[in-house]
């Protein structure tokens, strides 16, 4: 008795599994949450009184999405030239990192005007600045503004920058954090901060 073996499947087996593997993706990308609607979510939740920081996720996630879709960076600006992912208090950062997105100008010189105000306790402060174009430090010894020249390889797309804070009163949680404002100028002098 002879038995004939086939090596592979039938046609029909093949397209009822391709169905399966359809139908199993097709609710993936349906139970999968769009990206703009994600970015809207982190937003939403940086607002909130319950508001601890962004997860370096949310953060990478942000960042990717402000290269991937430029026009995102609206949601953040506004029509400003300069806009806090973190809430901040017109301008002002009181917490020891933040992130912000600046709008280069074409054909423009812009400066990223940086003001400290602390205790004398806390000196030095220094502020680091870091980007994918830029990174560059600032060195305080006493209450006062310093500014650094914003150069875009390409001024179609915004800059995402991490501002850092370091004080010598860091390890005392006693005092308060030094507050840094933060803003974008077409001269390095701007109009006097309030």
């Amino acid at each position: 008795m002879k038995f004939n073996i086939r090596r592979w499947p039938s046609g029909g087996f093949l397209l009822l599994m391709a169905s399966h593997l359809l139908l199993v993706f097709v609710f993936a990308w349906g139970y999968s949450q769009p990206e703009l609607e994600r970015a809207w979510a982190i937003l939403q939740a940086s607002h909130r009184d319950s508001f601890i920081g962004l997860s370096t996720t949310d953060v990478g996630f942000l960042r990717r999405l402000l290269k991937k879709c430029p026009p995102f960076a609206r949601a953040i600006l506004g029509n400003a030239s300069i806009g806090f992912v973190e809430p901040s208090d017109s301008g002002w950062i009181s917490r020891s990192s933040a992130h912000v997105v600046v709008q280069p100008s074409p054909g423009t010189r812009r400066f990223l005007v940086v003001e400290c105000r602390a205790r004398l306790e806390a000196f030095p402060v220094t502020v680091n600045l870091e980007s994918d174009r830029l990174r560059q430090s600032l060195q305080f010894s006493e209450n006062g503004r310093q500014s650094l020249e914003l150069v875009a390889e390409n001024d179609a797309y915004p800059i995402w920058a991490t501002l850092r804070i370091q004080s010598s009163t860091r390890t005392d949680n006693a005092l308060p954090q030094p507050e840094i404002h933060v803003e974008v100028s077409p001269t390095t002098e701007p109009k006097a901060a309030p």
